[in-house]
């Protein structure tokens, strides 16, 4: 209920600050009320920070999609679905280790550019909700953000188990 309640504020905020009714004071506030709810995605520049200090490639990617699930739900206007969308492009680090030469990928399977994989068909789905915004259920979305999750959660194992 607040969340609705709060999104409503928010959109309505947004209108205003489009038409240029809002001072920079209000204007502060509301993008200190949307890096509230998106500023949890993750920038090109902290995963390959984070890579780079030695964390785990497969759970970068993991944090990546969840945060983007996670974001989901809490989105609320045309312009979080299209930060979704542009945090969904960021590379992983195979996309760095393997120069993006997909066919030594891991994932490749999972984030092909073509419309079978899993990537695709969220990529498909984000830019229709960066045009409609919350007119569309977000369940669609979400749907496909727990599918690249799974997969890529499986992705790992069997990665792991080969190394094993």
């Amino acid at each position: 209920m607040l969340a609705e309640n709060l999104g409503s504020w928010l959109l309505v905020l947004s209108r205003l600050r489009s038409l240029n009714y809002l001072d920079n004071g209000i204007q502060r506030r509301i993008a200190e009320e949307r890096d509230f709810y998106l500023g949890n995605l993750l920038t090109f520049r902290e995963i390959m920070t984070r890579y780079q200090r030695g964390e785990n490639a497969f759970d970068l990617t993991l944090e990546k999609w969840v945060r983007i699930r996670e974001s989901i739900k809490s989105a609320l206007t045309i312009s979080h679905f299209r930060e979704i969308l542009e945090a969904a492009l960021i590379k992983v680090p195979f996309c760095v280790e393997n120069q993006d030469n997909c066919g030594m990928c891991p994932l490749k399977l999972i984030c092909s550019r073509g419309p079978e994989g899993s990537f695709g068909k969220f990529m498909r789905a984000a830019q229709a909700y960066s045009i409609a915004g919350d007119l569309l259920p977000k369940s669609t979305l979400l749907g496909l953000a727990d599918q690249v999750v799974s997969q890529l959660e499986s992705c790992k194992r069997e990665f792991l188990e080969k190394m094993s």
